[in-house]
């Protein structure tokens, strides 16, 4: 009985040991975790450290697992007129379109910028449109932006027999990028790309800069982020990261060569997506005339 006591007792003690050991991998003995503004010209990013190679494999790996291609869907084509109708009496002020989160409801000339600097008067020729199935229910939705202030996504439900803004984006550096993803890319140095799922709702981002630092080149790519899974940071992470408030991602400092291998595939989609997204983009005429 007393040998079988002590087998149990130095199994509790490594089982004990076991899990302290998880808990300070896993972050809960946390390293403080710098704060960053990826939009000020003053942070010192020359001064944050290179992550290590196990750090950065941790990346490659999460930025496999991300589909940044994305074509832009037509939807069912024999019900384009339908569609058609619902979406030009949005534009010249026959119905009201609903904000989903709390149900107010506009015409469209009332709303924030569709009236704004740029346009002082609404007129349905001063915005570009796409006519595509951007949330892929196989209906398609019309986005109107006017190049600038705002992109409005909108999407007729058939069975509600309501119109909705699905999404909106209000940055001229952002972009249409395909079936369920958007994107902006500021002044071709600052990037982030999302996947939305049927409702508009982001389901993964990613997010990367280069900048000069004071002279030096910086390169900082987050860890992607997912809807479904919680981002824990393992202690030796936590020494390298850098924390965004606003945009609530990891950022970590890479190489220009590790940084240019994580971000090849975007840069191949964004091609492929800026051919694409023209054969979906019309002016008011040439859609509804």
């Amino acid at each position: 009985m007393g040998v079988l006591m002590k087998k149990i007792k130095i199994f509790i003690c490594i089982g004990m040991i076991a899990m302290l050991l998880l808990v300070m991998e896993s972050g809960f003995n946390e390293e403080p975790i710098q704060y960053i503004d990826e939009y000020s010209f003053f942070y010192p990013y020359e001064n944050v450290k290179f992550a290590d190679k196990k750090t950065v494999q941790v990346l490659m790996e999460a930025y496999e697992k991300v589909d940044f291609f994305s074509e832009f869907q037509k939807g069912n084509l024999e019900e384009y007129d339908f569609y058609k109708e619902k979406y030009g009496s949005l534009l010249n002020n026959e119905i009201t379109f609903t904000l989903p989160e709390t149900g107010e409801q506009y015409y469209l000339k009332d709303y924030e910028y569709v009236v704004s600097g740029k346009n002082e008067i609404y007129d349905v020729r001063n915005y570009s449109y796409l006519f595509f199935d951007m949330n892929g229910d196989g209906a398609p939705e019309l986005v109107m932006t006017d190049r600038f202030y705002f992109i409005y996504y909108f999407r007729y439900d058939k069975n509600t027999e309501t119109m909705n803004l699905w999404y909106q984006t209000g940055f001229f550096w952002e972009s249409v990028h395909g079936t369920g993803t958007v994107r902006w890319d500021r002044e071709g140095r600052q990037h982030l790309f999302c996947r939305l799922d049927e409702n508009g709702k982001e389901v993964c981002r990613v997010m990367f800069f280069e900048r000069d630092s004071n002279g030096e080149m910086v390169y900082m790519a987050a860890l992607p982020s997912f809807a479904d899974e919680e981002t824990v940071l393992s202690r030796r992470m936590r020494k390298y990261a850098c924390y965004s408030e606003g945009f609530q991602v990891y950022y970590f400092r890479v190489t220009e060569d590790q940084y240019n291998a994580l971000t090849e595939r975007y840069y191949e989609a964004v091609e492929e997506s800026n051919i694409c997204r023209d054969e979906v983009t019309f002016t008011y005429d040439e859609l509804f005339q």
